[in-house]
């Protein structure tokens, strides 16, 4: 078995021990201190958020797949296009091949530029 296929096992397994739960879970305590960090130096405004011009809408959190975040992101895409706004996702495309320190444009809204096996099958489905 994998590493991946392990991370799946445990993500679904409530009872899950081991070796690798406990450096998850060390992992775990190291994440929520920085993110507790970060979010002192946002209330103290030694950080200050980017903004944009545009609303957001965040989907997910940092979660394995599975769990029905690119049904909803396409229904709330659908919902907007039906109105006529505008829409843009940005997607990590997991498993694309294309490299994700770049931006890459999947599609203009007519065109998509990239097959599956390049962006990530989700970002080409949701292009379409």
């Amino acid at each position: 078995m994998g590493f991946k296929a392990d991370i799946t096992k445990i993500h679904y397994d409530k009872n899950a021990k081991g070796a690798l739960i406990n450096a998850l879970k060390c992992a775990s305590y190291i994440y929520a201190v920085g993110s507790g960090l970060k979010n002192k130096l946002y209330d103290k405004n030694l950080l200050k958020p980017q903004e944009v011009d545009a609303f957001v809408i965040s989907v997910g959190n940092l979660t394995t797949g599975g769990v029905g975040k690119t049904p909803v992101v396409a229904a709330i895409a659908n919902y907007y296009t039906e109105k006529n706004e505008k829409v843009a996702i940005v997607s990590r495309g997991y498993g694309a091949k294309l490299s994700n320190k770049n931006v890459n444009v999947i599609s203009d809204g007519e065109k998509v530029f990239y097959e599956a096996d390049l962006a990530g099958d989700e970002p080409v489905w949701l292009a379409k």
